[in-house]
C-alpha cells in the first residue's frame, strides 16, 4: 500500500468515526484527496528548467567561492539549495 493509499485510508477511518456513513460521499471525498495529492506531486517535480537554474546558482557560488578562497562543502550545498528555493517562490528569473 502506498502512502497516499495509507493515509486515504486513515481519513476515511476517521470521517466515519465522525459520522460520515454514505459510500458516495466517502469515495468522493477519498477521490478529491488522491487528485489533490497527484497534483502536488507534479507541482513539486524538478523540471529541466529547474536543473538548469540549480546549476547556474551552483556556478554562482563557485564564482564567489574562489574569490573568497573557500570550498566546496555542505554549506556550499546548503546555500545553493536556499537561493534555488527563494528565486522558486518568488518566480523571479535567475541571471545565467
Amino acid at each position: 500500500m502506498s502512502k497516499s493509499e495509507e493515509k486515504s485510508k486513515q481519513y476515511r477511518d476517521y470521517r466515519e468515526q465522525c459520522g460520515i456513513k454514505d459510500p458516495v460521499m466517502l469515495n468522493e471525498i477519498e477521490e478529491a484527496y488522491f487528485e489533490g495529492y497527484h497534483q502536488a506531486e507534479k507541482d513539486l517535480e524538478l523540471m529541466w528548467k529547474d536543473i538548469e537554474l540549480i546549476v547556474n546558482i551552483d556556478l554562482d557560488t563557485n564564482h564567489e567561492e574562489a574569490i573568497t578562497g573557500s570550498r566546496k562543502n555542505k554549506e556550499h550545498y546548503q546555500e545553493v539549495l536556499k537561493r534555488f528555493k527563494d528565486l522558486k517562490h518568488s518566480n523571479r528569473k535567475y541571471r545565467s
